[in-house]
């Protein structure tokens, strides 16, 4: 990335404003090796993004530019590389954003409730499912957020397929919403009944988000964990592209 030098000043003064990151400057200039060097990898990541964003566009022909420049572009690469080899646990995405990665069996659930959430009359749990994943994405992560709104997403879903139901709860998992869904779900008896544990699973899952859902009787607010957010986020998108695909079955019907 040599023809970064040229940018240095530039690209701490952008430091400093955006992260008030102080950089050692002598008369070779200013220091931003060392100081990705030393600084926590919180900043290192929030960096990544403010340089990236600097490098955009050509300041002299912004008005006329409309692609990004081959220097940005440049350190798009540079910077996914770099974390694919180090195997950090992030990516930059295309706008210069940088998310925890997990696994393709995560990024499959994800990608499978979006598609099915795609019916003209789902917007509202497609926003909400957004909005999951958006705060456990972003790079100071919101997990307790994350959760929530994963868990609205189902409840939306749900309360569609019921709309006399005032709450996603154990009476109406158990009961009209797995009335409602089997059968649009298969016709055999025998996979009717597998099918239908999946509401058993469906229970416990929202009983024990309700912990996060509500209110938590402590002085400090607790958030969930990195490996349970990835699990409530995972399996509430299963979950909602069942309901997700049941809804449009039966509108289909």
């Amino acid at each position: 990335m040599s023809e970064l030098k040229g940018r240095r000043s530039s690209i701490a003064r952008a430091l400093g404003n955006e992260l008030g990151a102080t950089i050692k400057t002598d008369y070779n200039g200013s220091h931003l090796a060392l100081y990705f060097v030393e600084c926590p990898l919180q900043e290192v990541l929030d960096a990544v993004t403010v340089v990236f964003h600097l490098l955009e566009f050509d300041p002299k022909h912004f008005r006329e530019q409309r692609q990004r420049t081959p220097i940005c572009l440049e350190w798009h690469k540079f910077v996914a590389r770099c974390m694919t080899e180090e195997n950090v646990g992030y990516r930059i995405d295309e706008d210069g954003g940088v998310h925890p990665v997990v696994d393709q069996e995560f990024d499959r659930n994800q990608a499978a409730a979006v598609a099915a959430l795609q019916h003209p009359h789902l917007a509202n749990a497609l926003h909400s499912h957004e909005a999951a994943y958006r705060h456990f994405e972003a790079q100071h992560q919101d997990r307790k957020a994350a959760v929530r709104s994963i868990f609205e997403t189902v409840e939306i879903l749900a309360k569609l397929l019921c709309p006399a139901a005032p709450r996603l709860n154990h009476a109406l998992i158990v009961g009209d919403l797995r009335a409602v869904c089997l059968p649009l779900m298969a016709q055999d008896p025998t996979e009717q009944r597998v099918l239908g544990s999946m509401f058993d699973s469906l229970d416990q899952w929202t009983t024990g988000l309700h912990n996060y859902r509500h209110g938590q009787g402590q002085p400090d607010p607790v958030a969930p964990s990195e490996q349970l957010t990835v699990w409530a986020l995972s399996t509430g998108s299963a979950f909602a592209r069942v309901l997700a695909e049941c809804y449009a079955a039966r509108a289909q019907a």
